[in-house]
């Protein structure tokens, strides 16, 4: 077999084909990965009670070629031989049995009927046929199943996109290859360990003998991998345009794939040259009906519950939805997930869904289809935004959320589009909560931005709301001087407005306020309204902030009776978030008062609820006052711990503010490390990261930065100390993350 110098030689060569009677052809290319799925389908085969096993999958998920494999590692088991009957080019699934005959060399004679004839053969020989391409021959399964049942030591190895649906049989679905993480992306010398990337190297080199992986092109390569579903065949196609387009170019081309996943082997099946061929031959096979629900369902970007398919792919109740998922899922058009608290979910490739995106435009119901996709997702928002808030189950929204993020962005996108933009507002509003949460501000804030460029005109509630949800977002990043803009404009508009927008305007003014007095002064404005709206969940947030800004004040009696009011607000639980946001004022003043460990076990409730919701903002408030607390204490390890979780948080979010405020941390316990240079180069990162969010230090984190600042300058000399400071000062977000990370590992390692 073929080798390529750059991939690891652990890929053993297939067995000697002359061992045992057969006619496996040999495979054109190097087989690259797939040893799990390759030693599952040998071992499932080597069993007494499996003489039918189906490898199931869309079209060019490598099916063939994995049978091929697993046959050629058979061929010692079965005595009589291991036989390969390439089915694709049959249409008539009464040829099947006759077919297979003759690839065995089993013909009439005598008189006898071919079929006894052949059973005749069978009935004593140990033989393994591997039967390619079934999914269009079905109806020729029973008799199939009736050579099984005459056959006790034959066994079959089928590949097909839908099931054979005989008794015994076990179906095993080929995956996708295996692909790397895509937050954060592993480094360059790592991409290479993931299947689907070793496969695009292996099919560049073919046809670009220079080809390499790189620092510029590995990013471009690992998210090509991952927009082509890990599939074998596009990943190959793909390969092969490597000559005339690099990675990053190539990804910018593939918005649409499927005119780019052209020109495959011309010695390979027609179906298997495009990537849009491979699929037609499912889609053709459907029945109409099934056909229109495959187009309208293409419509969900990310999947979708039973009711939403209903809701969308069949408002007039004529569809029979149960059965032509079920058919979907047999021709492996669809794939079924478990979504939020186990419900069924029915999605598709990507792949797959761009080519049922195009007929459905081809079929004039795109416009009434994606209506109703948005309608569905407007629903979902908004029953969702009053539940993430101050719900029982806000976990449970947050999920269900996650599960359609994808969805939502397309149904954001088709409506920014439409004349009014109105529904874009209402669903970008609704969700600035769940983005904040979630790790995606960034993505959020460009999403209300178009929509509030897209209804500037307009003097509405959802307007306000949107305002208020831009300066959530804003906030979340530490960008808060863009946040205080937007929660003015909010203001101003909500003043005139009756609605609750007034009061979280002023809440979140004073989480932005420069000063601890126009802090408490905004939290008082919304306090007021808050109890006059009778919103319960609000005014115990509102008073766990009033009470941490008191305590900040030096007044802490007052802080007491704030929280003490909070508390008793949370104390059904019906507000995680809300509970969770109490604990951490609770603990700070535990801490305030000298009762560590107390501090620690708030603080450690309220990281437990964070991650209950998987609050990334709440996680990396938390995290840091515990990162804090084992640095002071001399904990090291548990610091070091808690600080790159923060970064990695933090960098999500791409909270600035907060980064700045680890790298303080981190800088302190390099200097104090005999680590100074590198402590002097976090400390200018810290600076130069704080001066672009214009946010002043708090005093406490003043006080440790003067003493941080102060402890190199004992160990370097001005120079050297200003160089370093200097040089971190101009680091962008990401390298003062990287920085930090690997000052992290060093300080691990001495431990």
């Amino acid at each position: 077999q073929l080798r390529h110098p750059e991939l690891p030689d652990q890929f053993p060569p297939l067995k000697s084909l002359e061992s045992r009677p057969n006619n496996l052809p040999r495979q054109p290319t190097p087989f690259l990965g797939r040893e799990r799925e390759t030693s599952d389908v040998v071992s499932l085969l080597q069993r007494n009670d499996v003489h039918l096993l189906t490898l199931g999958g869309p079209g060019g998920t490598g099916k063939t070629r994995l049978a091929l494999q697993a046959a050629a590692d058979l061929l010692d088991d079965f005595a009589d031989g291991v036989f390969f009957v390439p089915l694709a080019s049959l249409t008539d699934p009464a040829l099947v049995l006759s077919t297979i005959a003759s690839t065995l060399g089993v013909h009439e004679e005598g008189g006898q009927p071919l079929a006894e004839r052949f059973r005749d053969f069978l009935v004593t020989k140990q033989l393994l046929l591997v039967l390619d391409n079934l999914e269009h021959l079905v109806d020729a399964a029973p008799a199939i199943g009736e050579l099984l049942a005459t056959s006790p030591r034959l066994k079959v190895l089928a590949t097909s996109r839908m099931p054979l649906r005989l008794r015994g049989e076990r179906e095993y679905p080929v995956p996708s290859l295996g692909l790397p993480r895509r937050k954060p992306p592993p480094p360059p010398e790592q991409l290479r360990q993931y299947e689907a990337v070793r496969l695009f190297i292996d099919r560049a080199q073919a046809v670009k003998p220079d080809f390499t992986i790189s620092n510029e092109n590995a990013p471009a390569l690992a998210e090509i991998c991952h927009r082509l579903d890990g599939l074998p065949l596009a990943i190959e196609l793909a390969a092969a345009r490597v000559r005339m387009l690099p990675p990053p170019a190539m990804l910018a081309r593939l918005e649409q794939r499927l005119p780019l996943l052209t020109g495959g082997a011309r010695d390979a099946p027609a179906r298997q040259q495009t990537l849009r061929n491979t699929i037609a031959w499912s889609y053709d096979l459907l029945e109409p009906e099934e056909q229109q629900l495959f187009r309208r369902l293409a419509v969900f970007a990310g999947g979708a519950s039973f009711e939403a398919v209903e809701a969308v792919a069949n408002p007039d109740g004529t569809l029979e939805v149960f059965g032509g998922l079920e058919r979907l899922l047999e021709h492996s058009l669809l794939r079924q997930e478990e979504g939020p608290e186990g419900e069924p979910r029915f999605g598709m490739l990507e792949t797959i869904r761009e080519f049922g995106l195009e007929h459905l435009e081809g079929s004039r119901e795109a416009e009434e289809t994606r209506r109703r996709h948005a309608d569905v997702m407007i629903a979902l928002a908004e029953d969702a935004a009053l539940e993430i808030i101050q719900g029982a189950r806000q976990g449970v929204w947050l999920d269900r959320l996650e599960a359609e993020h994808d969805n939502i962005r397309s149904a954001l996108a088709w409506m920014l589009e439409q004349p009014d933009g109105k529904s874009a507002l209402r669903v970008a509003a609704a969700l600035a909560r769940f983005w904040a949460v979630r790790g995606n501000p960034g993505e959020g804030r460009e999403w209300l931005r178009r929509a509030l460029v897209v209804g500037r005109e307009e003097r509405t509630v959802a307007r306000a709301w949107a305002l208020r949800g831009a300066g959530l977002l804003a906030e979340t990043q530490g960008d808060y001087g863009a946040a205080q803009a937007l929660l003015e404009e909010c203001l101003a508009l909500a003043q005139a407005l009756p609605d609750q927008a007034v009061a979280a305007a002023w809440h979140h003014l004073g989480n932005v306020a420069s000063d601890h007095s126009q802090a408490a002064a905004c939290y008082e404005q919304a306090l007021g309204l808050r109890r006059e709206l009778g919103d319960t969940s609000g005014t115990g947030r509102t008073l766990a902030n009033l009470a941490q800004v008191s305590m900040e004040q030096g007044h802490i009696d007052r802080a007491e009776q704030f929280l003490a009011e909070a508390m008793g607000l949370f104390e059904h639980g019906a507000d995680t978030y809300g509970t969770a946001n109490a604990i951490l004022t609770h603990a700070a003043l535990e801490r305030l008062r000298g009762n560590v460990e107390r501090a620690e076990k708030s603080y450690q409730n309220a990281l437990r609820l964070g991650r209950e919701l998987d609050d990334k903002p709440l996680m990396v408030e938390t995290l840091m006052e515990l990162a804090e607390m084992a640095r002071a204490r001399g904990d090291r390890v548990r610091a070091l711990a808690a600080y790159r979780e923060v970064l990695a948080l933090a960098r999500e979010l791409g909270d600035k503010l907060r980064v700045a405020t680890v790298l303080v941390g981190l800088a302190a316990l390099a200097a104090a490390s005999r680590e100074a240079v590198r402590g002097a180069r976090l400390l200018g990162a810290a600076d130069g990261l704080r001066r672009l969010t214009g946010v002043p230090l708090l005093p406490d984190q003043e006080e440790l930065r003067e003493r941080v600042e102060a402890m190199p300058r004992e160990a370097l000399d001005k120079v050297t100390f200003a160089d370093a400071k200097e040089a971190g000062g101009g680091l962008p977000l990401e390298a003062a993350v990287s920085d930090a990370l690997a000052l992290a590992d060093a300080l691990t390692a001495m431990d």
